[in-house]
């Protein structure tokens, strides 16, 4: 991708993500009058979807900035045909989520968009695809009681 490509993606996720905190959540989400814990707020997770999205967006908005015309990543896909291929991971880990659940679905799922992306470090690819399921199912399952398929982990998973 190209130096302005790079600006203009992240000036895009950027406004997106402040679009969605500061209009489309306020306007979209019925807030209760009292809420005991923040995270039980119907907008606590959209906002935090919203923020990550702006920072991702103001990361790439800097970075694209910041980088010379002559230093674009070299891509072994051309990059419109990543876009059709990472929608097909997903739709693959949707359809196989019953069987795999959600843990063993994201870790292949995740593996495979970070080296489509271009992650080459074993190193990363590992520990991110297996620690961030397996954290994310934690939170969730665990700590907000937000049941989540676990597919053939749940024998392992019923212990922790």
């Amino acid at each position: 991708m190209s130096k302005s490509s790079d600006i203009i993606a992240g000036a895009v996720f950027l406004t997106l993500g402040l679009l969605l905190i500061f209009v489309l959540i306020p306007v979209g989400v019925d807030e209760p009058r009292k809420v005991p814990f923040a995270a039980a707020s119907p907008s606590y997770y959209p906002k935090l979807i919203g923020y990550v999205i702006a920072l991702i967006g103001a990361a790439i908005l800097v970075l694209g900035v910041r980088r010379s015309s002559d230093d674009a990543p070299s891509v072994g896909l051309a990059p419109y045909a990543k876009v059709p291929v990472a929608m097909g991971i997903m739709a693959v880990f949707y359809l196989l989520l019953p069987v795999l659940g959600f843990i063993v679905g994201a870790m292949l799922s995740l593996c495979a968009l970070m080296m489509l992306a271009g992650e080459r470090s074993p190193k990363v690819l590992v520990l991110v695809s297996i620690l961030l399921p397996l954290g994310l199912y934690l939170f969730f399952a665990k700590v907000a009681g937000i049941p989540i398929p676990s597919g053939p982990l749940e024998p392992y998973l019923i212990r922790i």
